[in-house]
Protein backbone atom coordinates (compact mmCIF):
# COMPACT_ATOMS: atom_id res chain seq x y z
CA UNK A 1 0.00 0.00 0.00
CA UNK A 2 1.19 3.47 -0.80
CA UNK A 3 0.33 4.84 2.62
CA UNK A 4 2.68 2.37 4.31
CA UNK A 5 5.53 3.66 2.13
CA UNK A 6 4.70 7.30 2.92
CA UNK A 7 4.68 6.84 6.71
CA UNK A 8 8.47 7.16 7.04
CA UNK A 9 8.41 10.39 5.06
CA UNK A 10 5.66 11.77 7.32
CA UNK A 11 7.64 10.87 10.45
CA UNK A 12 10.81 12.55 9.09
CA UNK A 13 8.82 15.69 8.23
CA UNK A 14 7.42 15.79 11.74
CA UNK A 15 3.82 15.50 10.62
CA UNK A 16 3.16 12.41 12.76
CA UNK A 17 4.95 10.85 15.72
CA UNK A 18 6.64 7.44 15.76
CA UNK A 19 3.82 6.12 17.96
CA UNK A 20 1.18 7.30 15.48
CA UNK A 21 3.18 5.76 12.62
CA UNK A 22 3.25 2.43 14.47
CA UNK A 23 -0.50 2.58 15.07
CA UNK A 24 -1.14 3.32 11.39
CA UNK A 25 1.07 0.41 10.30
CA UNK A 26 -0.74 -1.95 12.69
CA UNK A 27 -4.14 -0.77 11.49
CA UNK A 28 -3.41 -1.32 7.80
CA UNK A 29 -1.63 -4.62 8.47
CA UNK A 30 -4.75 -5.95 10.26
CA UNK A 31 -7.05 -4.53 7.60
CA UNK A 32 -5.09 -6.29 4.85
CA UNK A 33 -5.46 -9.65 6.61
CA UNK A 34 -9.23 -9.24 6.83
CA UNK A 35 -9.57 -8.58 3.11
CA UNK A 36 -7.63 -11.77 2.33
CA UNK A 37 -9.98 -13.77 4.58
CA UNK A 38 -12.99 -12.35 2.76
CA UNK A 39 -11.46 -13.36 -0.54
CA UNK A 40 -11.01 -16.95 0.67
CA UNK A 41 -14.62 -17.00 1.86
CA UNK A 42 -15.90 -15.76 -1.51
CA UNK A 43 -13.86 -18.33 -3.42
CA UNK A 44 -14.98 -21.06 -1.01
CA UNK A 45 -18.63 -20.19 -1.57
CA UNK A 46 -18.19 -20.04 -5.35
CA UNK A 47 -16.33 -23.36 -5.32
CA UNK A 48 -19.02 -25.11 -3.29
CA UNK A 49 -21.73 -23.75 -5.58
CA UNK A 50 -19.87 -25.01 -8.64
CA UNK A 51 -19.31 -28.45 -7.12
CA UNK A 52 -22.99 -28.69 -6.16
CA UNK A 53 -24.12 -27.65 -9.62
CA UNK A 54 -21.74 -30.17 -11.16
CA UNK A 55 -23.29 -32.92 -9.05
CA UNK A 56 -26.78 -31.86 -10.09
CA UNK A 57 -25.76 -31.79 -13.76
CA UNK A 58 -24.28 -35.29 -13.57
CA UNK A 59 -27.49 -36.63 -12.02
CA UNK A 60 -29.66 -34.72 -14.52
CA UNK A 61 -27.63 -35.98 -17.47
CA UNK A 62 -28.01 -39.61 -16.39
CA UNK A 63 -31.60 -39.33 -15.09
CA UNK A 64 -33.12 -41.45 -17.89
CA UNK A 65 -30.72 -44.33 -17.22
CA UNK A 66 -31.32 -44.46 -13.45
CA UNK A 67 -33.63 -47.11 -12.04
CA UNK A 68 -36.94 -46.18 -10.45
CA UNK A 69 -35.62 -47.01 -6.99
CA UNK A 70 -32.62 -44.70 -7.43
CA UNK A 71 -34.84 -41.91 -8.74
CA UNK A 72 -37.15 -42.26 -5.75
CA UNK A 73 -34.20 -42.18 -3.37
CA UNK A 74 -33.09 -38.85 -4.87
CA UNK A 75 -36.64 -37.48 -4.80
CA UNK A 76 -37.43 -38.39 -1.22
CA UNK A 77 -34.00 -37.68 0.27
CA UNK A 78 -34.33 -34.00 -0.59
CA UNK A 79 -37.82 -33.66 0.93
CA UNK A 80 -36.66 -33.34 4.60
CA UNK A 81 -34.12 -30.70 3.60
CA UNK A 82 -36.77 -28.65 1.84
CA UNK A 83 -39.17 -29.02 4.76
CA UNK A 84 -36.56 -27.84 7.27
CA UNK A 85 -35.59 -24.84 5.16
CA UNK A 86 -39.22 -23.71 5.00
CA UNK A 87 -39.52 -23.82 8.80
CA UNK A 88 -36.61 -21.46 9.52
CA UNK A 89 -37.63 -17.89 10.30
CA UNK A 90 -35.22 -15.10 11.25
CA UNK A 91 -35.79 -13.45 14.61
CA UNK A 92 -36.54 -9.74 14.16
CA UNK A 93 -34.35 -8.57 17.05
CA UNK A 94 -31.23 -10.73 16.64
CA UNK A 95 -31.41 -11.75 12.97
CA UNK A 96 -30.71 -15.35 14.01
CA UNK A 97 -32.75 -18.11 12.39
CA UNK A 98 -34.85 -20.22 14.72
CA UNK A 99 -37.21 -23.14 14.31
CA UNK A 100 -40.87 -22.08 14.67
Amino acid sequence: MKILRDINELVQAGVISNEAAGNIRDYYRDKGELSNNRLFIVFGILGSILVGLGFVLIIAHNWDELSKITKNIFRFSSAPCRANSLRLHPDQKTGQCSMD
